[in-house]
């Protein structure tokens, strides 16, 4: 079942049963990545369940849609929807800063717009899937309110740098930095979220101050204590300014628990830059690119490549 988009302020589920929400958050320059995501996510699909895609986005030109629900053409166990979003954002005044962009507060409206589901999956786009994300959903929360992975390349940089750490301790106010855990992959129970904020009140909070790792860092003050630390093959950061040098100073524990991550990525989180996209030696490159020569965005991807590479001398 394909849709295109819904302007609807109720987001409900698509198919009856046997289902996987999924909810993203991108723009227009993200579209090219998405389709390599989407090719990882349909290859380890299984037809025996559904998965229903609710992309927060605005502006997205509809060239661009139809390529991408091209790529489930012949998926009928996929959906993909496009919510354009920009009326709730419209006039707020939120902290963006380097790489961040509005569209990562997107995902705070998910305990209004979504609340239909009783659970859903959040995913970045910059990633690559190398497991059914069915049996991520399927993770036991025991009645936590979240279920991510911890970050470990925002804690190699707190044992690094003392800004980082004063960073968690007092802006983010964490009591136990070690549960700080990176929001680009997240279970979340819509039920006990809503519960707990609606849109209105995240929103005031987030733009209360200037947040350093924006939303994530909202996220992290307000649920730590909720939050179920998963395995962290679901979220396997990239090396990325040499944080598997820095993962060591973590200790043994979390040293090992990375590095063993990586033997079996189930999802690959290129969080940082230079991407694979970027710079074709990017670590875990080889995985992106499997998908990438199937997209239809393929040449564009190669050019903005080529692009970045000249801007910072890399070719």
């Amino acid at each position: 079942m394909n849709h295109a988009q819904m302007e609807n302020d109720f987001i409900r589920p698509i198919f009856e049963k046997d289902y996987v929400p999924v909810v993203m958050a991108l723009n227009e320059n993200f579209i090219p990545v998405l389709s390599v995501f989407l090719l990882s996510v349909i290859d380890h699909s299984e037809k025996t369940h559904n998965y229903d895609f609710v992309i927060l986005s605005r502006g997205i030109s509809k060239e661009n849609k139809r390529r991408i629900l091209n790529l489930i053409h012949n998926h009928k166990n996929f959906s993909i929807r496009f919510i354009n979003v920009s009326k709730y954002f419209k006039g707020k005044k939120l902290f963006i800063h380097e790489h961040f962009s509005i569209e990562t507060y997107f995902r705070l409206l998910i305990p209004d717009k979504l609340s239909a589901y009783s659970k859903v999956l959040y995913l970045d786009a910059d990633m690559i899937v190398n497991r059914d994300i069915y049996d991520l959903y399927h993770v036991d929360l025991e009645d936590c309110t979240l279920g991510a992975v911890r970050d470990i390349g925002l804690l190699s940089f707190a044992i690094e740098y003392k800004d980082t750490r004063r960073i968690l301790k007092k802006i983010v106010k964490m009591k136990n930095i070690y549960q700080y855990f990176n929001a680009g992959v997240m279970i979340i129970n819509v039920k006990k979220l809503a519960g707990k904020y609606s849109f209105a009140q995240l929103l005031q909070i987030a733009a209360s101050r200037k947040w350093p790792t924006v939303d994530q860092d909202v996220l992290n003050h307000l649920f730590e204590g909720e939050t179920k630390i998963l395995d962290m093959s679901w979220n396997v950061m990239f090396d990325y300014m040499d944080r598997m040098k820095m993962t060591r100073k973590l200790g043994a524990k979390y040293y090992m628990e990375y590095m063993e991550a990586r033997k079996h990525p189930y999802i690959i989180h290129f969080a940082g830059s230079p991407k694979p996209w970027q710079d074709p030696d990017a670590d875990f490159g080889e995985y992106f690119w499997k998908y990438a020569r199937q997209s239809d965005f393929y040449e564009q991807i190669l050019y903005q490549m080529t692009q970045y590479c000249r801007k910072y001398e890399y070719l």
